[in-house]
């Protein structure tokens, strides 16, 4: 895991989300699942250090911060070797605590693009560049959504490769969020569970993942996007 001391993401809000749930076919073909029961010959990041933690536990990854404001993450690269224009991550997420969490697509260990969602019942569209993370854009999650209750998170990825680079964030099902920038990552080798406390103690389990991924061919890309924010 890759510690980074970043600011609590600060974008402006944009447009509230659609409210009615998406079916949304796969992206490509399936490339893993991991219920991450496997401890023996783990294939995630984990380690300790002041700033908190990454372990497997209980049949789950589990992130524990200790430090406000701070970001710990964890990713798993595709195996054989690929990069990939479209990449879709799954899996369940919970949290306790102030903060966010969720799923990434990246290339490399220094390199991410995702979506999260936060504590105070909203979706993060997240950067990580030269391992500091930021935020792209924020806004509210779909009505009636509850923070404390584990939710199933689905993000899919696009890189420049398929033209402008597209991240969608789906929550149960239901889609919060379609960003879309006309510059990013030009294609992806791996995913990661990343979290962000806004305040110590901070802590997000990741469970039961599901990856699949595909050429610019290999479709559906994520859908129409909302525009890319303002500098």
């Amino acid at each position: 895991p890759t510690p980074t001391a970043s600011p609590s993401p600060t974008a402006s809000p944009s447009a509230s989300p659609s409210a009615s749930p998406t079916a949304v076919p796969p992206i490509g073909e399936a490339l893993f699942n991991d219920d991450f029961g496997d401890t023996t010959s783990p294939l995630w990041g984990t380690g300790a250090q002041p700033s908190g933690s990454v372990a497997y536990a209980d049949r789950a990854l589990r992130i524990t911060l200790a430090n406000e404001q701070n970001s710990l993450w964890s990713w798993r690269a595709f195996q054989p070797e690929q990069s990939l224009a479209l990449v879709q991550a799954e899996g369940t997420v919970s949290t306790s605590g102030t903060g966010a969490a969720g799923w990434m697509c990246g290339l490399g260990d220094d390199r991410f693009v995702g979506g999260l969602i936060h504590s105070s019942g909203q979706w993060v569209i997240l950067d990580i560049t030269d391992s500091t993370s930021s935020a792209l854009d924020r806004g509210p999650l779909p009505e009636g959504f509850d923070p404390a209750r584990p939710h199933r998170l689905r993000v899919d990825c696009a890189s420049t490769e398929a033209g402008p680079m597209r991240v969608r964030l789906l929550v149960d099902g239901q889609e919060a969020v379609a960003f879309e920038s006309a510059a990013g990552i030009a294609a992806f080798d791996r995913v990661g569970a990343y979290a962000f406390a806004d305040e110590a103690g901070f802590a997000a389990v990741f469970d039961d993942a599901a990856v699949s991924g595909g050429d610019a061919e290999a479709g559906p890309a994520p859908g129409s996007a909302s525009p890319s924010p303002t500098p």
